[in-house]
């Protein structure tokens, strides 16, 4: 993958990169922004980059910004979301429960059935004011995503979840926390 900024970001070195690069070049947008103007507006099918073809909304791609300083709106017509977990991982330090941004490695793409991507319905975050580039299941109690306000799956698809994962399966499945396979609450 390009790493775009992240090739000159000393805290990562030269094997690392971080989840919002990953999502930045599938936008196209900051550092890989490659179309004409400031903006751009239109169909997800216009896009030309992954989108869900069911989102009947229109887009708007702003330059010179990531996901989460705004520069895909409005969040009810984002159709998925990264794994949270991938871009700010749950951390004990001592008796107390934090995050820490996800330094990730290539590596993480040979581990099995690490949920990556999934369908999202972006209404939700919308109302809770929060990015829906980013969704993680609620944890064990206490966890920082215990609430399970980062979770807002779409299950439009025939009442199935689609997720991709790290090493590049595509499952779907009705009860998605329940599959024992799925490593949902892993941290790089």
């Amino acid at each position: 993958m390009n790493r775009g900024n992240d090739e000159g970001d000393p805290t990562l070195g030269r094997d690392h990169y971080w989840l919002e690069t990953f999502q930045e070049t599938q936008y196209r947008i900051d550092e890989f922004w490659d179309r004409a103007g400031s903006n751009f507006y239109g169909s997800v099918s216009d896009l030309g980059v992954m989108a869900c073809p069911e989102v009947a909304g229109d887009i708007q791609l702003r330059s010179g910004k990531t996901c989460r300083g705004g520069s895909v709106s409005p969040p009810r017509n984002v159709s998925y979301a990264m794994n949270l977990r991938l871009d700010h991982s749950e951390v004990k330090i001592g008796n107390m429960w934090g995050t820490q941004h996800a330094r990730l490695s290539d590596n993480l793409f040979n581990k099995q059935l690490i949920p990556l991507i999934w369908d999202i319905d972006g209404i939700i975050p919308e109302k809770r004011l929060i990015t829906p580039h980013y969704s993680a299941p609620p944890g064990v109690a206490g966890t920082p995503y215990s609430s399970g306000n980062e979770w807002f799956p779409s299950e439009s698809r025939h009442g199935k979840l689609q997720v991709a994962f790290t090493s590049g399966e595509v499952l779907t499945s009705s009860d998605p926390l329940n599959e024992a396979t799925w490593g949902w609450f892993d941290n790089p």
